[in-house]
This record gives structure tokens, sequence and C-alpha cells, in this order.
């Protein structure tokens, strides 16, 4: 039998999207479940038909003061992450983390970087984060 946690890289009761689909998923007892209105059930969804699962990351919370920072960084810089050193960066297109780095697609303009600001902003982005944070799930610019 199909272990769905596995075959899907989530763990049981892991809340998750699916792309192409607007609702939350979750794996519980093997069986597939969706959200609706909060609560979630049985999904009819084939799991043949799923090609990706993007796994939901809990939001962080930011200060006050480095949420306004973010309300005024330009509109073209939508992800910032933290590298191994403490240095903070803007990238227009998701990073990829390398090395000791995040690093920026080979399409992406230069990046600014802000460690003017290294121990006061940011002490809620850590080098250690899976993602970086997409500027535009916090604040509206």
């Amino acid at each position: 039998m199909l272990d769905l946690c596995t075959y899907l890289g989530v763990k049981e009761n892991e809340e998750f999207k699916i792309d192409g689909y607007p609702y939350k998923y979750k794996v519980k007892d093997n069986t597939l479940y969706q959200s609706y209105d909060k609560k979630y059930y049985l999904s009819t969804l084939s799991v043949n038909s799923i090609k990706n699962v993007v796994k939901l990351i809990p939001k962080k919370r930011f200060s006050k003061e480095t949420l306004s920072f973010f309300s005024f960084i330009n509109k073209q810089w939508n992800w910032i992450a933290k590298d191994k050193d403490g240095s903070v960066c803007a990238y227009s297109k998701k990073p990829s983390k390398m090395g000791n780095n995040w690093l920026p697609e080979p399409a992406d303009e230069a990046t600014p970087c802000f460690d003017d600001f290294k121990g006061t902003l940011f002490k809620e982005i850590h080098w250690e984060d899976d993602e970086p944070i997409f500027i535009d799930s916090y604040v509206e610019r």
C-alpha cells in the first residue's frame, strides 16, 4: 500500500498546498484531506494528479521596525534572506541557498544588501531558515 506522507514528502497533519489548487491539504491516517472554510474534509483529488507539493512555512513574527523597513523596500525586490555571515540581502527572484550564501538567479539584477542594519533589524531572519522571506507575505507595498 502507498504511504501517502512519504509519496508527498510531508508529515502527518502537516498543512501543505498543491500547485494548481487553491486549498490547503493535509494527510491523516494515510488519507488526503482538503480545507474549506477553515475545516478539513475528505479530498476527492486523485493522488496521481498531484504534480508539486508546496510546504507551508509558518509565518514569522517581525518587529514593527522590520515590517516598516520591508514596506519601504523597492517593489522590484521580492525576497530577503540572511547569509551565514549575517549579511541581509534582497532579491527580485527567489534565491537559492548554496555554500554560505543565498545566491540570486542568474537573470537577477545586482542585489542590495543591508549590512548597516546588522544587529538592529532582521533579528527574525536566520541563516538556518529553509526558505527566504517573501516580503509581500508580510507587508503591502
